[in-house]
């Protein structure tokens, strides 16, 4: 969507009249929501702000895409000692006849493709973050993976040709209240001269700081969003930058079980008209027969 809907332009400047006139330069790099960053008369990229209008659509059963959840999040890390750094500050929302909008702060910066390590420190400073109330809960085990995934392939056409590769054991709950963005792929890292900032927080959780790592190492979501997987070093650096042995430990442990959720994941967005997954689920499914074998 390269130009915003009237109703979107006319709520936004009777909440923000110092946006009057501005343009609207439409932003790449998101699947679901459309985004813009707001001109100022100079041409200043996101002088007044970047504006999301979320799409309301079929719920998304791995990455919600919840307008009220994201304004509590940012709201709630700009709050926090450790949490201002991390994220854009809100500046309003807004409910427009086409839909719920959140304006956030402008971020400059590229979206991460290379370096994990950095987007390893990125995690352990979440980590560090306490999680606020009313968040949804990650599913936290094998067992509550495996209850995920089969609501996943219950809604795709072909369930039963997926649900052969579910992963053999039994990995227990950890029963973690760590702060989880949701989404932690290399397109919502963007990253600056010293640092890097996470946006895109429409699907925060509270749970096992795990799903995190999942996502990110996620051979499809790598695919998609740089168009690349990650190599055997590149993981192995991120993994050891996290500097969470127990954390690392359990995540491969609980790998199988991610990648097959993935390529659950990947067969719904195909049926969906999203084309791009299906190489990306040729990945995953790669990334899930090593791991079964």
């Amino acid at each position: 969507m390269d130009l915003p809907p009237q109703s979107l332009v006319a709520a936004l400047e009777a909440r923000m009249p110092q946006a009057r006139g501005a343009s609207w330069h439409p932003l790449a790099g998101g699947r679901t929501n459309a985004v813009w960053a707001l001109c100022g008369p100079q041409g200043q990229r996101g002088a007044h702000g970047v504006v999301k209008l979320y799409h309301q659509g079929a719920p998304n059963p791995l990455f919600p895409n919840d307008a009220a959840a994201e304004a509590h999040i940012l709201r709630h890390m700009m709050r926090c000692e450790r949490g201002h750094r991390l994220v854009p500050g809100v500046i309003c929302t807004l409910q427009a006849a086409c839909g719920p909008a959140l304006v956030s702060e402008w971020v400059a910066g590229k979206p991460w493709a290379k370096d994990t390590a950095m987007v390893a420190h990125l995690w352990r400073a979440l980590q560090a973050v306490p999680a606020p109330g009313g968040l949804r809960r990650t599913a936290d085990g094998s067992a509550a993976l495996v209850a995920q995934t089969k609501r996943i392939l219950a809604q795709c056409q072909y369930p039963h040709a997926l649900a052969r590769w579910q992963p053999k054991g039994t990995v227990s709950p950890c029963g973690a209240q760590h702060l989880v963005h949701g989404d932690l792929v290399g397109g919502n890292v963007i990253c600056q001269a010293r640092a890097a900032r996470l946006v895109d927080w429409q699907c925060p959780a509270v749970g096992d700081p795990c799903e995190d790592l999942a996502t990110f190492l996620s051979p499809a979501m790598q695919w998609l969003y740089r168009g690349a997987v990650l190599s055997q070093s590149e993981e192995a650096d991120f993994l050891h930058a996290c500097q969470s042995p127990l954390c690392v430990a359990r995540y491969r442990q609980l790998a199988p079980f991610y990648h097959w959720r993935m390529v659950a994941y990947c067969q719904w967005r195909q049926e969906r008209a999203a084309p791009a997954y299906a190489e990306a689920q040729k990945w995953e499914m790669q990334a899930l027969a090593r791991r079964a074998s």
